[in-house]
């Protein structure tokens, strides 16, 4: 793993499926798609684009025939791996803006309702009227 990649925790196949992410979307194309036009398995596809397995070069091939452009657009530039790594140092750094306009909701529950001693007359079922069965 290159230097810079290995301060944003990004590995080169993560990089590669984000660049095949960018193409489809600008492409309006779906992951599936990609798949069937290039015969590649949606399920092997999915592993691939989440980074769980690493690209296949022959995949990358078929990958940028179908997207219609060279392997080498498919991999990333110096540019893009810089702007990762500052991306990625933002996000350790900056917390979310809070807008003074904005209430918090939290998740607590609300308060149980004191048990009765007795329940109310008027919520007790009717007694069940035994009826012969039939013959």
């Amino acid at each position: 793993m290159s230097e810079s990649n290995a301060r944003t925790g990004m590995r080169l196949r993560h990089l590669a499926a984000e660049e095949i992410r960018v193409l489809l979307a600008r492409r309006r194309m779906s992951a599936a798609e990609l798949a069937r036009q290039t015969g590649i398995r949606q399920q092997a596809l999915s592993r691939r684009m989440t980074g769980e397995t690493a690209f296949d070069l022959d995949d990358l091939e078929r990958i940028a025939d179908v997207l219609g452009v060279t392997v080498a657009d498919l991999l990333p530039t110096a540019q893009t791996t810089n702007t990762l790594r500052n991306r990625g140092s933002a996000k350790k750094t900056r917390s979310a803006p809070v807008s003074p306009h904005r209430t918090t909701r939290t998740a607590t529950r609300p308060p149980a309702r004191p048990a009765r001693a007795t329940p109310r007359a008027d919520t007790r079922r009717p007694a069940m009227i035994p009826r012969p069965l039939p013959a």
